[in-house]
């Protein structure tokens, strides 16, 4: 397979290879903000509940990054995270209901040197059938290889490329594409066939280029399956435009103008082997789009100190206005979800008070609102993270904000989605909002 050309327009340029060691490092150093005492990783913060399948998600990145040599990484708190999945690996719920937390930290432990032997043996041979999803069969496989058991390792790959995953499963984050792209990277990482790993690099491949959404367990593990397939892969002899690509394995920027595009641009491939294309296009809608969704309803609604509900388009707010943004939404299928609420400000508007919660400050309509799992107060935007599950379908969220800057400015649309299976979503009205100068 040969090696990639990445062909840019200036929409993608501002991005510097310089930039991922000091993303990660921040990623790094983000995450062991949510590490509690006793070594698992909360959702958000240390103060979230303990999680095992996302504790595995965590220590699965500072592994990585470990491996690399080049981060810091505090190795007392590492440690204890590798304890803890050891010792969640023996826990009652893990071994007889094989959760897929177990499948995530059996591989975790094993790829940190940490595992033994008889706990491979026992979830490969108790929970293979049990497990739901192909990526925790290919973990408890990639686990197997660790300890060099070709059997187990066979026969666990085996089930993974084989099983299809269930409708609407959510117990591990996962989707269709994150499996076979996990898959992918797993039977690399095994040693398992170049064929294997790239069939199932394919099947991604062709389900990525079906869907609308992506989660970020499907653009991580996309990630890290594109380095598998590209391991030992010859260089590209790719032609664009007419020209010649001098430098194939590298990021390669080409600008048309509007009648090079009108008339189309051919890129072909000069080489012996096969080449694989993904044509990702962006833009800015013409128009700003209608309100709806799949999923989910949303809608906002702006009131004033009094209470009173007012249309931010036909009535000005006064400079130096403190106004309350309330969000009110729902789930319209019967399907559990972990939802994302982000509400981006118009330019005009600044968040208030970063500490406001349920607080007296939002009036009369604080015990109305929803418990969240995790709020924001950005620049320049809300965003909230609720569990939408059982009996509560809804949620109603609300910030005050300060009207601090004159002008007439566009007003986004509120959104809602389902944080791992983004297919489902809602898009509130967008609209406009005058703040006029305090005389």
């Amino acid at each position: 397979m040969p090696a990639p050309a990445v062909i840019e327009s200036p929409m993608n340029s501002s991005f510097r290879p310089d930039d991922v060691h000091r993303r990660v490092q921040g990623a790094i150093d983000r995450i062991m903000t949510a590490q509690q005492p006793g070594g698992a990783f909360g959702l958000w913060t240390a103060f979230s509940d303990a999680d095992p399948w996302l504790s595995s998600y965590a220590l699965d990145f500072l592994t990585r990054a470990r491996a690399e040599g080049s981060y810091r990484i505090p190795e007392r708190a590492y440690q204890r995270g590798i304890r803890y999945l050891s010792n969640y690996l023996d826990w009652y719920e893990a071994r007889t209901d094989c959760t897929p937390a177990s499948a995530y930290a059996l591989y975790v432990v094993s790829r940190a040197g940490a595992g033994d032997v008889g706990t491979m043996r026992y979830y490969v041979d108790n929970c293979l059938p049990k497990y739901q999803t192909p990526v925790s069969q290919a973990q408890v496989a990639a686990a197997a290889a660790q300890f060099g058991d070709t059997a187990r390792t066979a026969k666990a790959f085996a089930a993974a490329t084989s099983t299809e995953r269930p409708v609407n499963f959510s117990g591990d984050y996962g989707s269709p594409l994150r499996d076979h792209a996990a898959a992918a990277a797993l039977l690399h990482e095994a040693k398992q066939p170049v064929d294997e790993v790239l069939g199932q690099a394919d099947i991604a491949g062709q389900v990525f280029a079906k869907e609308k959404y992506w989660s970020t367990q499907d653009m991580a593990w996309l990630l890290i399956a594109a380095d598998a397939a590209l391991d030992g892969a010859k260089p590209l002899s790719l032609d664009v435009a007419g020209q010649a690509v001098a430098n194939p394995g590298a990021i390669y920027r080409f600008t048309p103008d509007a009648a090079a595009l009108a008339a189309g641009i051919a890129v072909k491939n000069t080489g012996d082997g096969p080449m694989r294309q993904v044509l990702s296009v962006r833009g800015v809608p013409a128009a700003p789009l209608a309100a709806g969704g799949d999923g989910f309803e949303i809608e906002r609604t702006y009131l004033d100190r009094d209470g009173r509900p007012f249309d931010p388009a036909k009535t000005a707010v006064k400079q130096g206005d403190l106004v309350t943004v309330l969000l009110r939404g729902r789930a319209t299928d019967d399907l559990d979800h972990q939802a994302l609420i982000v509400d981006l400000l118009p330019a005009g508007l600044e968040i208030e008070n970063p500490s406001v919660g349920k607080g007296a400050q939002l009036g009369d309509i604080a015990d109305t609102l929803s418990d969240t799992q995790h709020v924001e107060m950005r620049d320049d935007r809300y965003v909230a993270a609720i569990d939408l599950t059982g009996d509560t379908r809804s949620f109603t969220v609300a910030y005050l904000a300060r009207a601090v800057t004159p002008g007439h400015f566009a007003l986004p649309a509120t959104y809602v989605e389902d944080m791992y299976r983004p297919q489902y979503n809602a898009r509130g009205s967008f609209g406009a909002m005058t703040v006029e100068v305090r005389k």
